[in-house]
């Protein structure tokens, strides 16, 4: 184990550290949440324990900014393609342009 751990890089023990620290707080998070509580529909009531409710809550919401995210990704890949090729045909034109100059200029007057 000493091996493994002097293998680490001082970042990577700084994340092993906080994740062990932050799992500790989740464990006692979810130990004094531990409590039945009703939830009301629209329909009916059911109960539920706070800290699963919890946890439900935070998973839809990144589910659902998720989607937003995937989304708006989506909208810039298509604006990066739409530019890559608005910037190949400029270049065609400036190289034709070049080509005529040249051309041009070759000619005798």
């Amino acid at each position: 184990m000493n091996e493994y751990w002097d293998s680490l890089s001082n970042k990577a023990k700084a994340k092993f550290i906080f994740t062990v620290i932050a799992s500790v707080f989740a464990l006692i998070f979810a130990m004094v949440n531990w409590k039945i509580v009703p939830v009301n529909l629209v329909f009916t009531t059911i109960d539920v324990y706070l800290t699963i409710l919890i946890i439900a809550c935070f998973c839809i919401g990144y589910f659902i900014s998720s989607l937003f995210e995937y989304k708006h990704y989506n909208r810039k890949v298509q604006e990066v393609e739409a530019l890559k090729k608005e910037i190949e045909s400029l270049q065609a034109r400036v190289d034709s342009m070049t080509l005529e100059e040249e051309s041009a200029g070759d000619m005798p007057n």
